[in-house]
């Protein structure tokens, strides 16, 4: 556990998980300065697994283990 392998590797995502409503944009980039979040389809933008948890733990998710 813990080794690094090349199907890890940091990479940035589009999420559907926190994807919003497309309408609801500008109000969850007001209540999540910073988020990014896809035009058209209202997926998130993860630019890593730190950045992952941080969205995650700021909305009030917790990851299944």
């Amino acid at each position: 556990m813990g080794e690094f392998d090349a199907t890890c590797k940091e990479h940035e995502r589009w999420s559907w998980s926190m994807g919003v409503n497309v309408k609801d944009i500008p109000k969850m980039q007001a209540m999540y300065p910073g988020s990014d979040y896809h035009p058209k389809t209202g997926q998130l933008k993860v630019k890593s697994r730190a950045h992952k948890l941080f969205e995650m733990k700021r909305r009030g998710f917790e990851e299944y283990r």
